[in-house]
């Protein structure tokens, strides 16, 4: 009976922060003047922790959870500064254009820290055949409408997962998986670049995800 008992921490891990550099342009069209300027940004993207557990309860069920830690408190804004001399729809030849490393637009973010946990068991219907069933929730790093963009309406949610993995032959297995996700309805409030003229609305989501797998070995 003992060995039912097994209690196993597996799956931890972390993943380091991560800063991405992009560029791009800031550009008009259908305008009288085309204005257009090269542009670049770095977003800072954040350090993850993960801490999961695993309960054997008989030999043929195992319950499992898991705890993960984002650290999106540090996507505070995004600078977008000129890559090059030129003129773009915020600084307009009337005013001189921008010069590279000059500071075009700040975007504003200032998101806390995300949260997710989850519980789950597995079920070994046949010696060949596993189901599973797993639900989680998610706290949105996006907790305030002044935080929430039309372009990232996120906000907190609940999954829902089941599937089966099955070994259709001795080396090779089938996994099917299939998750919806309930997000809560939420709003935003903001304001547009340049002319920061306010903008509010409502968002209403939700999220279905299938995933198929085939794993071999020889």
């Amino acid at each position: 009976m003992g060995a039912f008992q097994h209690v196993r921490v597996g799956g931890n891990g972390g993943r380091s922060q991560i800063d991405q550099e992009f560029d791009g342009h800031i550009s008009t069209e259908g305008s009288v003047i085309p204005l257009s300027q090269k542009t670049e940004a770095t977003i800072k993207l954040p350090d993850v922790v993960t801490v999961s557990i695993r309960q054997v309860v008989s030999p043929v069920m195992r319950l499992n959870g898991t705890f993960e830690w984002t650290n999106w408190s540090r996507f505070n804004s995004v600078a977008i500064t000129a890559a090059e001399q030129g003129f773009n729809v915020l600084h307009p030849p009337a005013s001189g254009g921008s010069a590279p490393g000059t500071e075009i637009a700040s975007l504003p973010f200032n998101w806390s820290d995300g949260y997710f946990v989850s519980a789950g068991a597995e079920y070994d219907i046949y010696p060949t055949l596993t189901g599973r069933f797993g639900v989680g929730y998610e706290w949105s790093p996006i907790d305030a409408p002044e935080k929430r963009s039309p372009a990232i309406p996120d906000d907190n949610r609940i999954w829902l997962s089941g599937g089966f993995s099955w070994q259709f032959t001795p080396a090779t297995t089938i996994d099917f998986a299939y998750t919806h996700l309930f997000v809560e309805d939420s709003t935003f409030q903001r304001k547009t670049l340049g002319l920061e003229i306010p903008i509010s609305g409502k968002v209403e989501s939700k999220l279905d995800i299938v995933s198929v797998g085939i794993k071999t070995h020889w």
